[in-house]
């Protein structure tokens, strides 16, 4: 999103600190609101979609945390920052905690505003991209190969768009015929390794197996092993390809 696109609202009674963040938010290509007083500001948040509320702690109608209080309270979706003397740091942490993105003192360092307000918008996309999914998941009667819309479907399908381009090993656990190699597929499928295979080997289907911890692995592909000994490793090759394979030595299944 550029700049331009990302609406910031500065709420500040201190007339020079407001103009002086006004400016300096307008140089950096944002679009900037000002208002003078808290209750202008939530006014404006009830009519207006904005990214970023920076508000001071300390203002005439409705104070920083009375405004952070009423956007999280109407799910008005943006971040907020509060503005605060070096007097009120402990108040402003407290801010944090209710869900304030972060604070900062005056007088107001550029660089520090420079630094953290590209950092709460980032967070305000991600949290954008988040809603967007939930709302096209709630729509859903079909994910992949997996068909159902009931609030635990949803918490299924939430869980796989979540986990899908993560690099982490995955335990899909479940009674038998639940779909659990559904949900796999469906996770190989919303991964960035789509363009991979996706093989699916029954471990049960092999009655000599033995889980050899300190063995060595040996890779076999195509029909054609080749007796090198190889580091363990559990779904995927060293160049990324998604990989199972089995192989028998000595009358001895290894798999990995």
């Amino acid at each position: 999103m550029l700049k331009s696109e990302e609406k910031i609202l500065i709420a500040d009674d201190e007339e020079p600190i407001l103009f002086g963040l006004t400016e300096l938010l307008k140089a950096e290509g944002y679009h900037v609101s000002a208002v003078r007083n808290g209750r202008e500001a939530l006014d404006k948040l009830k009519k207006e979609n904005f990214d970023l509320v920076l508000a001071d702690l300390k203002m005439p109608k409705l104070d920083g945390l009375q405004i952070l209080e009423a956007i999280k309270n109407e799910n008005i979706l943006a971040e907020v920052i509060i503005i605060t003397g070096k007097g009120s740091i402990d108040t402003a942490v407290e801010a944090m905690k209710a869900g304030a993105y972060d604070y900062l003192t005056k007088p107001v360092e550029p660089d520090r505003l420079r630094t953290i307000i590209p950092k709460a918008l980032e967070h305000h996309r991600l949290l954008m991209s988040h809603k967007a999914l939930e709302q096209k998941i709630e729509q859903l009667t079909r994910y992949e190969d997996l068909i159902g819309q009931s609030a635990p479907m949803q918490n299924v399908y939430q869980l796989i768009g979540a986990v899908a381009d993560s690099t982490a090993n995955v335990i899909v656990s479940g009674e038998s015929g639940t779909g659990k190699e559904l949900v796999a597929k469906a996770i190989h499928r919303q991964s960035g390794r789509r363009s991979q295979p996706f093989i699916a080997v029954n471990c049960s289907a092999f009655r000599a197996l033995k889980w050899q911890t300190g063995e060595r692995y040996f890779w076999m592909r195509s029909g054609k092993c080749r007796w090198k000994p190889r580091q363990r490793f559990f779904g995927r090759s060293k160049s990324g390809d998604s990989v199972a394979w089995v192989a028998k030595k000595k009358s001895r299944w290894m798999f990995g």
